[in-house]
């Protein structure tokens, strides 16, 4: 299964697991959750084709572990202020335990928003050509610009 990460980086360290269809798999928060952690913890759900932050810049681990899975950064284009967060937070009606998790969910949130438009247009051919059960394959290839349309990652994926 392939799937969004967010990541809230510090002494505490918040991860979310979303499906590209946008289901929370995960959300946790914790001191010193070391890298290793992390990644045991995020290949447990699947790939990630999205490694996710709230903050502008990139953090050095988010850059770590996207390279880990050679996955995709996404930060936001702005920087998203407290109350702006607490108010998706609340839209979202997402049950975290610290705004660690809360930011982590969010980045993952805010990315797959990002990809939506991809992920439906993906759908849409694969379903015209009966391969729907290839969506989350070639969504990964797209997204990690492995492939430049859905018809090229179809048929990397069947040449394999």
């Amino acid at each position: 299964m392939k799937t969004i990460v967010g990541i809230d980086p510090g002494v505490k360290t918040g991860l979310a697991i979303i499906s590209l269809d946008g289901d929370v798999m995960f959300i946790d928060s914790r001191r010193n959750f070391s890298k290793s952690e992390i990644v045991d913890t995020i290949s447990m759900y699947g790939e990630p084709v999205v490694v996710a932050t709230d903050v502008i810049r990139s953090p050095g681990m988010i850059k770590k572990m996207s390279a880990s899975f050679s996955a995709r950064i996404f930060s936001p284009s702005r920087r998203l202020k407290k109350i702006e967060k607490e108010r998706m937070a609340g839209r979202l009606k997402l049950r975290c335990n610290d705004h660690h998790e809360r930011d982590a969910v969010l980045a993952a949130v805010l990315a797959k928003r990002r990809f939506q438009t991809l992920f439906s247009k993906i759908d849409k051919i694969l379903e015209k050509k009966g391969l729907s059960h290839l969506s989350d394959d070639v969504k990964g290839m797209m997204v990690k610009r492995k492939a430049v349309n859905a018809e090229q990652a179809v048929l990397k994926i069947c040449n394999k």
